[in-house]
């Protein structure tokens, strides 16, 4: 064999060995393409399956919202029909807390429809209408808000119309108080005025008498002797020293007899002999009957009996 021919072959085989070592790279090449197109594949897929996922889970939690959303108006329309309602908050502190909770709902089904969008390409029927909802409740928001400022400046109003009626009443109160005081005053002034005219109409109708001889009298200093010559047509009179406490006390609206019960009797005081009579029983003075009151006790507020049984009574009496 010549060497040109050797030469050949050895070009030939070198040839060979080029294309086998291209092949096999373009083969090591084309393999860890299909790898790395396949590892792309998986990352799409997982990445379509977290998207998918967290879409769904935002779906989800924007429709829970939106039920506690609705349950949370429910409560608001309660508290603005019953305005009465008990518990410890009042119905505008109570629609504001549902409204508070609303909003934070809709804040955060705002900022998930946001982060969907930023997701997709193309916005779906189901974001629009979330988006849609979203509006309708916030207008329904201000309209809330709008009825919480209305039953906060009527609550205003009502406390100081009760503000103003409890000042009134206190003003009433204390007018009261002052006409209950004038007006207990008067009832005891008039209560003293009335007492003090029973004490003077009781002073002008009362009447003193006394009974007994005339040495009883003469001795207890009711009466005395005075005029006369040497004992003689002297006259029986009521004694400068008379002390009223030894005579009866009588009222002479109501007394209208005097038991005497003697033999004799003889009425020293100036008594109107027309006013009055002496009853006699079995021969005896039994009293003296007030015919007249007026006439009986016009001169004079006294009256004493002289009584005697015996002679030497009438002796003393002389």
């Amino acid at each position: 064999m010549g060497l040109q021919e050797r030469h050949k072959i050895m070009i030939k085989n070198i040839v060979l060995l080029l294309v086998t070592v291209v092949a096999a790279a373009g083969i090591i090449a084309a393999l860890r393409q299909y790898d790395q197109k396949k590892e792309y594949i998986e990352e799409t897929r997982k990445l379509q399956a977290a998207q998918e996922k967290y879409m769904q889970e935002a779906f989800s939690r924007i429709e829970a919202n939106l039920a506690r959303i609705r349950e949370h108006e429910g409560l608001i329309h309660h508290n603005l029909t019953n305005v009465e309602s008990g518990g410890e908050k009042a119905p505008e502190e109570r629609i504001q807390n549902e409204i508070d909770i609303i909003e934070q709902l809709l804040n955060e089904n705002n900022s998930l429809i946001s982060s969907l969008n930023q997701q997709l390409d193309d916005k779906d029927k189901r974001i629009a209408g979330y988006q849609r909802t979203e509006k309708d409740l916030r207008k329904k928001l201000d309209e809330y808000k709008t009825e919480v400022a209305r039953l906060v400046a009527e609550k205003d109003k009502i406390q100081q119309d009760l503000n103003e009626v409890m000042q009134v009443r206190e003003q009433l109160v204390v007018r009261v108080n002052e006409l209950d005081q004038d007006l207990a005053e008067r009832s005891a002034r008039i209560e003293q005025q009335n007492q003090q005219l029973m004490e003077k109409e009781l002073e002008l109708n009362t009447g003193y008498y006394v009974i007994g001889t005339y040495k009883s009298l003469k001795d207890r200093k009711i009466l005395e002797k005075e005029g006369g010559f040497l004992g003689i047509n002297q006259v029986k009179i009521l004694s400068n020293e008379l002390d009223p406490g030894q005579l009866h006390r009588i009222d002479t609206r109501v007394v209208t007899e005097i038991p005497v019960d003697a033999r004799h009797c003889e009425i020293i005081t100036d008594q109107d002999p027309s006013s009055y009579q002496l009853i006699d029983h079995q021969g005896r003075v039994e009293a003296i009957r007030i015919t007249d009151p007026s006439r009986f006790w016009e001169k004079t507020r006294y009256l004493v009996i002289v009584v005697r049984d015996n002679n030497s009574e009438l002796a003393d009496a002389r």
